[in-house]
């Protein structure tokens, strides 16, 4: 397998910047696209020399496909998932996680996060005066906090950050 670059690829004195070349073809195949995802992912990994790669887990359909590309891209062991219950989060998630990391045979870290307490944290989003807080802007500020605690692994550990989400975060 060849090095995978990118537009995107910050430019450095090893890695020039890519210059106009053909574009790629489409992929008709689901097969083609994760091999494409996995062989870049390994790429970057290897090549930027991080520990390993740290994604949030809660057993849905975003963090479970991620984590699924990350063991096939560099290996159970070098993956570290982090479930992050939040006072909202029932035990069936948190029991989701658990179940996916073991099916996967990766590390699994549990950090309970609460809603950030201050703007030191994370900032709170901007509301009117005397407007309540909707169940859903409360779970994305519990999402804003896993990322602050994603963000500390990614510099306390050296491990590249894979982030999930759906649509609301």
């Amino acid at each position: 397998h060849g090095t995978v670059t990118t537009a995107h690829t910050r430019p450095t004195p090893q890695r020039p910047p890519a210059g106009p070349g053909p574009s790629p073809q489409p992929m008709d195949d689901i097969e083609s696209v994760w091999h494409a995802i996995v062989t870049a992912l390994r790429d970057f990994v290897d090549h930027s020399d991080f520990a390993g790669v740290a994604l949030g887990l809660s057993g849905g359909i975003d963090s479970s496909g991620v984590a699924a590309l990350a063991v096939d891209a560099v290996g159970a062991d070098r993956i570290l998932a982090l479930t992050m219950p939040s006072p909202d989060t029932t035990e069936a998630e948190t029991a989701d996680a658990q179940k996916l990391a073991e099916n996967l045979g990766i590390f699994l870290e549990v950090i309970p996060v609460g809603t950030p307490s201050n703007a030191e944290d994370v900032p709170p989003p901007v509301r009117h005066p005397g407007q309540e807080e909707t169940p859903s802007q409360r779970e994305r500020r519990y999402a804003r906090s896993r990322a602050a605690v994603l963000g500390d692994i990614f510099v306390e550990r050296g491990y590249l950050i894979l982030a999930t989400g759906n649509k609301s975060e």
